[in-house]
C-alpha cells in the first residue's frame, strides 16, 4: 500500500503536479467517512468493527509458519510415545500457537481422537466464516467508495460551477 501511494506522488511530481493537491482533506472524510457509513447502513457494527480489526490484525500480524507448526508437532508426538500424553501438559504452556495449543490440550484432557477433530475442524470453519464476513465487508466497500467518490466530485463541479 505504502509502495502504491508512493508512486502516484512520484508520477504526480514527474507530471509537474503538486502533491499538495492530491491531498483534499474534505474529499478524503466524504470516501472514506461515506464508504463506512454505506456499509454500516448495509449491515451491522459488529460486522464494521470485525472488518477493521481483521484489517489491522492482516497488516500487522505475522503469517504462521507451517514447517515450524509441522516440526513442533512432530517433536511432540514423539515425546507423547516416549513419555505419554500427561508429560505435555508443560510443553503445551510454551506453543505459541493457541490452535495448536487448544488441540493439544484436549488431547493431553484425554478428548476422543474422533471428538478432538471434529471441534478441531469447527474452529477451522468457524474462522473461516469470520475470514468471509471480513472479505464480504470490504467488497461492500469497494464497491460504495467509487460511487461515494463520484458523489464528491460532482459536489466539487457544483462549488466550482457557482
Amino acid at each position: 500500500m505504502a509502495l502504491a501511494f508512493i508512486a502516484v506522488l512520484v508520477a504526480n511530481v514527474m507530471e509537474g503536479g503538486n502533491p499538495a493537491a492530491l491531498l483534499n482533506i474534505p474529499a478524503l472524510i466524504l470516501v472514506f467517512v461515506g464508504t463506512i457509513g454505506a456499509c454500516l447502513a448495509g449491515g451491522i457494527l459488529k460486522d464494521t468493527i470485525g472488518a477493521l480489526q481483521g484489517m489491522i490484525k492482516a497488516l500487522t500480524g505475522k503469517a504462521a509458519d507451517p514447517g515450524n507448526s509441522v516440526e513442533t508437532v512432530v517433536k511432540l508426538a514423539e515425546r507423547a510415545r516416549r513419555e505419554g500424553l500427561l508429560a505435555l501438559e508443560d510443553a503445551a504452556k510454551d506453543i505459541d500457537d493457541p490452535f495448536l495449543q487448544k488441540g493439544l490440550q484436549l488431547a493431553i484432557d484425554g478428548t476422543d481422537p474422533e471428538e478432538l477433530r471434529e471441534i478441531l475442524e469447527a474452529e477451522i470453519g468457524a474462522r473461516k466464516s469470520v475470514g468471509k464476513l471480513n472479505a464480504a465487508w470490504f467488497t461492500n466497500a469497494g464497491a460504495y467508495g467509487p460511487t461515494i467518490g463520484i458523489i464528491g466530485t460532482v459536489m466539487g463541479l457544483v462549488h466550482v460551477l457557482e
